[in-house]
């Protein structure tokens, strides 16, 4: 009679690993409230017309939908680690494409150009810390 074990790997993340992740989103936070805050020092009113009524994009608007893409793309890097062998470069790409994408709301919002360069640069800088943030906290096989 043969006996035998089987050693299974959980895709559990350790605890320096979900720091670093919380730190990407406290980054991605810091971000997107540094270029508000100094983009309405400069003036820019973060107006947006989306087919009906301007809508200003405040800042508790701003962060709280940074908090959200931030939360989605740990969700989704852990999701693609539990799942597949390539999970950073599937996520990268994910993540690359994703802010590709999200320059056409701004290119096709009415808004006035600092508005929507000071997105833009928010868009920039969120996506900057989070692909070099989560990628250093993703053990690499």
């Amino acid at each position: 009679m043969t006996t035998s074990t089987t050693l299974t790997t959980s895709a559990t993340i350790s605890a320096p690993n979900r720091r670093l992740r919380a730190g990407a989103v406290g980054g991605a936070l810091l971000a997107t409230g540094a270029v508000s805050l100094a983009g309405h020092a400069l003036g820019v009113t973060f107006q947006v017309a989306t087919g009906g009524p301007p809508q200003t994009f405040t800042l508790p608007f701003l962060l709280g939908f940074t908090l959200q893409i931030a939360l989605a793309g740990w969700v989704a890097l852990a999701i693609l680690e539990h799942y597949t062998r390539h999970a950073l470069r599937i996520w990268t790409a994910l993540g690359v494409t994703v802010l590709a994408v999200s320059f056409a709301p701004i290119a096709l919002a009415g808004a006035s150009a600092p508005t929507k360069a000071a997105l833009s640069l928010i868009h920039l800088s969120v996506a900057g810390v989070l692909l070099v943030a989560m990628r250093r906290s993703t053990a690499r096989t």
